[in-house]
C-alpha cells in the first residue's frame, strides 16, 4: 500500500486550497514538466522536515501572523500566466513554507546519497577519500562461533557441489577467471608471486596475468560511504587509470579476488621489452642520449601522472619500465610497492635498495616527490652509463661523487647531479625536470 505524504491534504482540501494546487499544476505544465512534477519536490521537503524536530510544524518563524485576515495577491510570472488572487494560506501551509530547507541543508542532503555497491559508480572524490586498512586473513586467536560456522558452510558447499557435478556434470562459472582467460608461459617471478602471459578467450587479446599470493595480512582500500573494498594494488591502479588515462602507465583490464591469490589482468603490448632487456640485447650497454631522452621523459610523465592521481609508485627502475619496440612508447608497470600519496613524510620505504634516497638511511623519513626524483636520477644515470651510480647504502649516503662515461653532454650531467643531490629540498620537481635545457637538445 502506497504511503500517504505528510503534505498530501487532497482529501480535506477546501476551494482555496484546490485553486492553489490547480495553479501549481498549470505552472508545471507551462514549464514543460510532467503533471506530477510537484510531487518530487514535496518528497524532498518531507524528508528534510522529518529530519528536523517536531516543533517545526509550528509556524513560529514566519514574519506574517498566522491568522491574518488580509487577502494576498500573487502575480505569476511563469511564461505569461495571468494574475490570480489567492486566499490566506492555512496554518499547515505557512508552517511548511517556514520549514523550507536552506541551501546548507540541501547541500547536506545531496551528500547523503545512496550507498554505492558497484566499482563502476565510484568517482574521483571517492578515490581521493579512500583509506588504506589492513585486514587480517589469519584466524583469530579468540574463540568465536563464526569460525566453526564458516568451516561448516564450506564443507556443505563442497559436498553439495560434488553431488551436483556427478548429477549434472561440471558447469563452469562464466564469470570465473578460468572461464575467461588462458594462462601461458611465465614472464617473471618475485617475492609477490609470478607474472604470466595470457589470452582473453572472448576476443583472443594478449594480456599479462599477475598472480599475487595472499598473506596473513592483506592491505585493502576502503571507500567511505560505500560498501566496497579493493586490494591495495588494484585500487591504486584504478586510481591511476581513471580517465583521462596516461599512455605511459600500463592499463588495468580486470582483476579477481581468489581464495589464495589476487589475479590482476593488465594489457601486454607486443612487441615489448623492459629497459634491462633493451640495454642488454639491443643497445648492448649505454644508450645514446637522444634515445635515453625520449624514454626518460615518458618515465617522468608517468610518475607525475601517479602523483596527480594520488598514488606514490615507490619502485621506479629499469625493470619496471616496458618499451614497446614498434612505437617507442614506455609503460610503467608493477604497483606492488605503491601507496597512497601524501604531503606528509613517509616513515616506511618499499622498493629497490639501490634506488633508495639517502634520507631514508639518515633520517628515517622521506618525501614522496623527492624520493621519486632521486629514483629517476638513478634511472637516467644507469641508461646513459650502463651501470648504477651506487653499490650500497654507504655510497648512497657518502655524497655526490659518481663518475660519468666520456662523451656525455654537460646538460645531461647537470640534470643527473640535480636529481641526485643529497639535500632533498634542493632536488627539482617534475615540472623543473621537463623544462630543463637537456630536453631542448636535438630530437631524433
Amino acid at each position: 500500500m502506497k504511503r500517504k505524504s505528510l503534505f498530501d491534504d487532497s482529501g480535506n482540501a477546501g476551494p482555496s486550497e484546490k485553486r492553489s494546487k490547480e495553479q501549481a499544476v498549470t505552472r508545471a505544465t507551462s514549464l514543460g514538466l510532467p503533471g506530477k512534477a510537484t510531487s518530487s519536490r514535496l518528497v524532498i521537503k518531507t524528508r528534510v522536515s522529518r529530519r528536523r524536530s517536531l516543533p517545526a510544524l509550528k509556524a513560529t518563524h514566519c514574519d506574517e501572523p498566522i491568522n491574518g485576515a488580509s487577502t494576498v495577491e500573487s502575480a505569476s510570472t511563469v511564461q505569461g500566466a495571468s494574475t490570480v488572487e489567492s486566499s490566506p494560506p492555512t496554518q499547515r501551509e505557512r508552517a511548511s513554507q517556514c520549514d523550507q530547507p536552506t541551501q546548507r541543508e540541501q547541500g547536506t542532503q545531496s551528500v547523503r546519497r545512496k550507498r554505492k555497491t558497484c566499482f563502476r559508480d565510484l568517482d574521483s572524490e571517492d578515490f581521493q577519500a579512500a583509506k588504506k586498512i589492513c585486514i587480517s586473513l589469519a584466524p583469530s586467536s579468540k574463540y568465536s562461533w563464526k569460525l566453526p560456522l564458516t568451516k561448516l558452510w564450506g564443507i556443505c558447499r563442497k559436498i553439495f557441489g560434488g553431488l551436483k557435478q556427478k548429477v549434472f556434470g561440471k558447469v563452469p562459472d562464466p564469470a570465473s577467471f578460468s572461464a575467461q582467460y588462458y594462462v601461458g608461459r611465465v614472464l617473471g617471478t618475485g617475492g609477490f608471486g609470478s607474472v604470466h602471459d595470457g589470452t582473453r578467450k572472448r576476443d583472443g587479446k594478449n594480456v599479462a596475468l599477475k598472480f599475487i599470493r595472499k598473506g596473513d595480512h592483506e592491505k585493502y582500500l576502503t571507500f567511505p560511504g560505500t560498501s566496497l573494498k579493493l586490494p591495495l594494488e588494484v585500487g591504486l591502479q584504478l586510481m591511476v587509470s581513471r580517465p583521462p588515462a596516461c599512455d605511459h602507465i600500463v592499463e588495468l583490464l580486470d582483476w579477481f579476488d581468489e581464495p589464495d591469490y589476487i589475479i590482476i589482468v593488465m594489457e601486454h603490448p607486443f612487441p615489448c621489452m623492459d629497459l634491462i632487456g633493451v640495454m642488454r640485447h639491443i643497445t648492448c650497454g649505454a644508450m645514446r642520449e637522444d634515445y635515453a631522452r625520449r624514454i626518460w621523459q615518458q618515465a617522468v610523465l608517468a610518475c607525475r601522472q601517479c602523483r596527480d592521481r594520488g598514488v606514490l609508485h615507490r619502485d621506479v627502475k629499469a625493470e619496471n619500465l616496458l618499451l614497446q619496440l614498434d612505437t617507442f612508447r614506455v609503460k610503467l608497470v608493477d604497483f606492488g610497492c605503491s601507496d597512497l600519496f601524501q604531503e606528509e613524510l613517509y616513515s616506511e620505504y618499499l622498493g629497490t635498495l639501490l634506488y633508495c634516497p639517502p634520507e631514508v638511511f639518515i633520517e628515517g623519513t622521506y618525501g614522496g616527490d623527492k624520493a621519486t626524483v632521486w629514483s629517476l636520477g638513478v634511472l637516467l644515470y644507469a641508461m646513459v652509463n650502463a651501470n648504477l651510480p651506487f653499490r650500497d647504502a654507504e655510497e648512497i649516503c657518502s655524497g655526490d661523487d659518481f663518475p660519468f662515461i666520456t662523451g656525455l653532454s654537460d646538460e645531461c650531467r647537470d640534470l643527473i647531479k640535480w636529481c641526485l643531490r643529497q639535500n632533498a629540498n634542493r632536488r627539482p620537481s617534475f615540472e623543473d625536470i621537463l623544462q630543463h635545457e637537456w630536453f631542448q637538445g636535438p630530437q631524433h
